[in-house]
């Protein structure tokens, strides 16, 4: 297991409009301390995002260089992502941009493999007409197969990521929130190439058992988003400063044998930081992640793993 970070940690700041370019995030956080990084595809709607408009191969390029000249590897990516549903999503209701947004998914995935990642996380997207977890199952298969076996072409696995009900109630219940629609989508794949990817802040505000929830998929689970939150929204808050009981949720990756990276999704604690100050949050969310493989290695020796 390497400690992970994704590149959003670095992308926005307070005091710039522009993103920070791809080779830039990451000798930054190669510097840091990450040996592994998990490169965040979901700023589409930003004029210098890396797959937009000619070139992006060649930036995508440059990216991989850096990493291989840093001696970081990527173990992760983040796929486009909408909010709940296509439909739902003021953005893409324009069918110029869900053409635009669709052609950013489908770089993502060839630039996920043109680095390297093993597994890409994606949304489940939620039927908004029925709001059924069957037709809600149905809705993924019809927009992600094709991406999927793209992803496969290149080597990429996907992961859905797990789902919460958001804050402001826009939708009372959502696709995927719950593991037992997780593992019936993933399943359903009938492939190791299609997995989970665990986000501990969206289970806790879920209200979900973790350890329970962490077992019951098992060894479906392919990426991490280690973040914390209050239980009341989605704050992308470093482990133990919301009410994620670390203590008992990490042990369960060893027991369960999960096997990639500890990677952290905390980007809520830089994006509004100026870039002259970013890196003294990201060197303490290396402290703080090097504590929680502690956590794991200790269970695993006391668990025989």
């Amino acid at each position: 297991m390497k400690l992970c970070t994704t590149t959003a940690l670095l992308s926005e700041a307070c005091d710039d409009s522009k993103l920070i370019s791809g080779p830039e995030a990451v000798r930054r956080l190669s510097e840091a301390g990450y040996e592994s990084l998990d490169f965040n595809f979901s700023f589409f709607r930003y004029e210098d995002y890396i797959l937009r408009g000619e070139g992006w191969e060649r930036r995508i390029d440059e990216v991989a260089e850096m990493a291989a000249k840093c001696g970081v590897t990527f173990a992760q990516s983040h796929i486009p992502f909408c909010k709940i549903s296509h439909e739902f999503d003021p953005f893409l209701r324009d069918p110029l941009n869900l053409e635009y947004f669709n052609e950013c998914t489908r770089r993502a995935y060839i630039a996920s493999g043109m680095l390297g990642v093993r597994y890409a996380t994606i949304h489940p997207l939620t039927d908004i007409r029925t709001f059924s977890a069957e037709d809600s199952l149905k809705r993924n298969h019809e927009y992600y197969d094709s991406y999927i076996e793209l992803g496969m072409k290149y080597q990429v696995g996907s992961a859905y990521e797990n789902m919460f009900t958001p804050y402001n109630r826009s939708v009372v219940v959502r696709y995927c929130q719950h593991p037992d629609e997780l593992a019936e989508l993933v399943d359903s794949y009938g492939s190791q190439k299609v997995g989970v990817c665990w986000d501990f802040g969206h289970a806790n505000e879920a209200k979900l058992d973790q350890p329970w929830s962490l077992r019951r998929l098992g060894k479906r689970i392919k990426n991490l988003h280690i973040n914390d939150n209050s239980g009341t929204r989605d704050e992308h808050l470093l482990p133990f400063l919301g009410t994620v009981d670390w203590f008992s949720v990490i042990p369960v990756l060893a027991e369960i044998g999960y096997d990639g990276d500890l990677a952290f999704e905390a980007g809520q604690m830089t994006r509004k930081a100026a870039r002259g100050i970013q890196d003294v949050y990201v060197e303490a969310a290396v402290k703080c992640g090097k504590f929680l493989m502690q956590i794991y290695e200790e269970a695993k020796e006391k668990q025989g793993v």
